[in-house]
């Protein structure tokens, strides 16, 4: 007879904070080694575009300094 899995930790904001900068760094290395270099955030309804110059993370919060000056903290919150 088969045994059942050990039961698993549910995940908490962190892993989902590294999670998303895994993704952020993906996207930035694609937008870098493109054949024309892109822009890693673009809008053209605002007519803007912007690298990211800095990405880190602690604990549940993950900030994106931008080479255009704009600076943005992201906090994850577990609803359920």
């Amino acid at each position: 007879m088969k045994s059942a899995a050990p039961p698993r930790n549910p995940t908490d904001a962190t892993t989902m904070v590294a999670f998303i900068s895994e993704l952020i760094e993906t996207h930035m290395e694609k937008c870098d080694n493109d054949l024309i270099p892109t822009a890693h955030v673009v809008s053209e309804r605002n007519n803007s575009a912007a690298s990211v110059a800095k990405l880190s993370n602690a604990g549940p919060m993950l900030t994106i300094a931008l080479d255009d000056g704009t600076k943005w903290l992201l906090s994850l919150l577990k609803t359920a």
